[in-house]
C-alpha cells in the first residue's frame, strides 16, 4: 500500500513561502529535504513545481488546473485534479512506496486526509507569507522523531 508523507518547512506562524519564494535560508533543511524526497515519487502544484529545486531520480505528479500544462519533463505527469493525482499515483508508485507530497498550500490541505506522515521542519519566529501550512490537529499525530539545530 502506498504511503503519503507531507514534507515541508514552516514558520511558528505556518508560513512556507512567500512571493513564490521560502523566506529564510537555512542550507542544513534544504539538503534535508533533497535527501528526503530523492528517489520518491513526489505529489505537487503547478507553482510549487516550477519554483522547487530539481532532485535527479524524482518521478512527479503536478496538479493544474491548466489541462494542457506540459511539464517539459519524461518524469513528471500532469494531473487535473486530487482523484485523477491519486489514481496516477497508484497507477505510478510501487506498492510499498513513500509517496511525497510537497506542496503547495492547497496541496497539503487536501492531502491531509491521506497523509500518513508528516516531516516537518518548525523554523524559529514568524515570518511574512502567502502560502502557509494548513492548520492541523497535532493530538491527530504523534512525534517519532524531533531533532533541534540552532538556526
Amino acid at each position: 500500500m502506498v504511503t503519503y508523507s507531507m514534507i515541508a518547512a514552516l514558520s511558528e506562524n505556518h508560513v512556507i513561502a512567500n512571493d513564490n519564494g521560502i523566506p529564510w535560508d537555512i542550507p542544513e533543511d534544504l539538503e534535508h529535504y533533497k535527501r528526503t524526497v530523492k528517489g520518491h515519487l513526489t505529489v505537487c502544484g503547478r507553482k510549487t513545481y516550477e519554483v522547487t529545486p530539481v532532485v535527479p531520480g524524482r518521478e512527479s505528479v503536478v496538479i493544474t488546473g491548466q489541462e494542457d500544462y506540459d511539464t517539459g519533463s519524461e518524469n513528471a505527469y500532469v494531473a487535473n485534479s486530487i482523484e485523477e493525482a491519486v489514481t496516477m499515483v497508484e497507477d505510478i508508485a510501487d506498492e510499498e512506496e513513500v509517496v511525497q507530497v510537497i506542496g503547495g498550500e492547497s496541496i497539503y490541505s487536501a492531502f491531509l486526509d491521506y497523509a500518513d506522515k508528516m516531516v516537518l521542519s518548525h523554523v524559529h519566529g514568524e515570518y511574512e507569507g502567502d502560502i502557509k501550512f494548513p492548520e492541523f490537529n497535532e493530538d491527530n499525530w504523534i512525534v517519532e522523531d524531533q531533532e533541534s539545530h540552532d538556526r
